[in-house]
């Protein structure tokens, strides 16, 4: 990675002789203002009043336009969107309000660390600002600031190529130059909200490798996204994703192993065995901040490329049934279970009778399929079409969901409700989904009579789930015991 040249610092009075819109051809994309005053000089961020202001500082969050109907006029479409940004000392929300869709598209060039400038006089307190409040303030500022369409005077404009190099590219706080006081990825795995609200952790994390944008299905319509690996400086990898197609945008100009972030509030869990970086609404992303533990991240992550491979947990590895050796009482498995943190994954196995198994047709939860129509999740004790839109999941999409059916027991206690893998279930019951949806209830019965009270060699693992928020027991296999087991 190449030296980051040291970036001058000008002083306030050099600052106000800054002209404010020094990309004349993004300024052509706006209203034109005023001749700007005396009175509209760059003006901090905590110094901000409910008077016009010209607002210099670089952008740390931003959003796609979301769109929504006018209460006014419910025939009319409005657009919101809102970014964060920041000075050496203070971050604030910028509210922008549009009113076509020509004004969307102007505003379409928004991206993390960009220099803007930003005109308006509507400066508010946020509401949201209050010891009362169950929800967090997004800023350090308790100040928003609103660029409202159709409004004289208000835009937002780049800064000159002159000023994106040489203003406000400090590190957090008034730490210019010096080490930023970071949390690691093992700190913030499954820290809770009150760190979130009253430290706000920093995470500075080294982007190892930018994968491609691509549009996923939500349950809001179509998102665009895109997926990152990134290190920390203990070396300790994690998966870093961008909503948003702005966001995501932004990645397109960063180098791998050599772009470095610092994520201001960001969420750490697991997710498919591996570390999960989520950057929500009140997440703050800073590139490429000046500080010396660059240097030292790049080392830590040279050594991780070199030597670390030798320290993966157990849940990256492929682990095969006769490398389970470990027999566990399931009077043992809730001890275990205590003894492990969130990234250890542990594997054995226990005999047991099947002491609960609810497939009758009652039971609609039995099996599951999303629908290729409309992707809701359709669940049913047969094949049925989707309440939504009537069309039907074809056959071999559906699966059992026998978790909440289906339980162990040996002779130290019982193992409720173990997370069976759909494959694992329909080897035990030696029907297909689609196969089983066609058996009468006399035949269910007898499937169940031939399982029920029966003992079986459980295989499983011991995992970390983050939806739960705690270790889950997955089981992988179940066999008949041989007589050696029992």
């Amino acid at each position: 990675m190449a030296n980051i040249p040291p970036v001058p610092r000008l002083s306030s009075a050099t600052l106000q002789t800054i002209r404010p819109f020094g990309n004349i051809a993004q300024a052509r994309l706006s209203q034109p203002l005023d001749e700007p005053s005396l009175s509209a000089v760059v003006v901090p961020i905590g110094r901000l009043e409910a008077v016009r202001a010209l607002v210099v500082s670089r952008t740390i969050r931003v959003s796609d336009p979301k769109p929504f109907k006018d209460k006014r006029n419910p025939s009319q479409t409005l657009w919101t969107q809102s970014l964060t940004i920041k000075d050496e000392h203070d971050t604030i929300d910028i509210k922008i309000w549009h009113r076509s869709q020509e004004h969307v598209q102007m505003y379409w060039w928004l991206k993390l660390d960009l220099l803007i400038h930003v005109w308006t006089d509507d400066v508010k307190l946020s509401t949201t600002d209050s010891m009362d409040s169950s929800t967090v303030p997004s800023t350090t500022s308790p100040l928003v600031m609103a660029v409202n369409e159709g409004k004289h005077g208000h835009q937002i404009v780049l800064g000159s190529p002159e000023e994106n190099g040489a203003l406000f590219r400090t590190a957090l706080g008034v730490n210019a130059g010096g080490i930023i006081d970071s949390f690691h990825l093992d700190q913030l795995l499954g820290a809770g909200d009150s760190l979130h609200q009253q430290q706000r952790p920093d995470l500075l994390v080294l982007v190892q490798k930018i994968g491609v944008e691509s549009q996923v299905r939500t349950r809001f319509g179509e998102a665009c996204k895109r997926t990152l690996d990134v290190l920390d400086g203990q070396g300790r990898e994690a998966r870093l994703t961008f909503w948003g197609a702005l966001m995501s945008r932004s990645a397109e100009d960063w180098t791998a192993n050599e772009t470095v972030l610092v994520l201001t509030a960001p969420k750490v869990g697991v997710y498919n065995q591996k570390l999960d970086v989520s950057v929500g609404y009140q997440t703050h992303v800073q590139v490429n901040p000046l500080c010396k533990t660059v240097e030292w991240l790049r080392h830590a992550a040279s050594q991780f490329n070199t030597v670390g491979q030798t320290d993966r947990s157990p849940a990256a590895m492929n682990v095969t049934l006769n490398q389970i050796t470990t027999f566990y009482s399931i009077c043992d498995i809730p001890e275990t279970i205590l003894t492990l943190s969130s990234l250890n994954t542990s594997y054995g196995y226990t005999i047991g009778v099947i002491s609960q198994l609810d497939i009758e047709q009652r039971n609609i939860d039995l099996m599951s399929a999303t629908c290729l129509m409309c992707r809701q999740r359709v669940t049913s004790h047969q094949i049925m079409p989707c309440e939504t839109c009537k069309a039907e999941p074809p056959a071999e999409t559906w699966k059992f969901t026998l978790s909440r059916l289906i339980s162990f027991m040996d002779d130290t206690g019982e193992l409720c409700h173990p997370i069976i893998d759909h494959n694992v279930a329909q080897a035990m019951l030696g029907f297909s989904a689609s196969e089983f949806s066609g058996l009468n209830s006399t035949e269910r019965m007898q499937v169940k009579a031939r399982l029920f009270l029966e003992r079986f060699k459980v295989f499983f693992k011991i995992v970390w789930s983050d939806f739960r928020r705690q270790h889950t027991v997955e089981v992988v296999a179940i066999e008949p015991p041989v007589l050696s087991d029992n």
